[in-house]
């Protein structure tokens, strides 16, 4: 678990359009400012304080425990069955279709703000 990828699930979750940042807390968790945090259980998987969790199979393959799933496009985005998808730009900046970027600003510190 890495802050960046709690960031990109939070939004996910959210489908917010209100910057937010995302902090390694001092224990194992992550702590966002829009109230959300998460921690990773001994199964790999991401346990949100809202009561999700994200399941991560071998394969790379995620789920949410809500029932929201994934899957690719043509154009190379990742949408969710929520309606919202992602695209990875660089290795630390992602694109949200809501107009969202969420990027890694320090290795325990990443943003989520609405961007070009």
């Amino acid at each position: 678990m890495n802050v960046l990828e709690v960031a990109i699930y939070a939004l996910v979750m959210t489908s917010t359009t209100m910057p937010f940042t995302c902090e390694q807390g001092n224990q194992d968790g992550v702590v966002c400012s829009n109230g959300i945090s998460a921690a990773e259980d001994g199964e790999g998987h991401l346990r949100y304080s809202n009561g999700l969790t994200v399941l991560k199979d071998r394969q790379g393959g995620i789920a949410f425990s809500n029932g929201v799933t994934t899957h690719f496009d043509a154009a190379g985005w990742v949408k969710f069955s929520s309606g919202i998808s992602v695209r990875r730009e660089t290795l630390e900046k992602y694109r949200f279709s809501n107009g969202m970027v969420c990027r890694l600003m320090e290795p325990t510190r990443a943003w989520c703000v609405p961007g070009k």
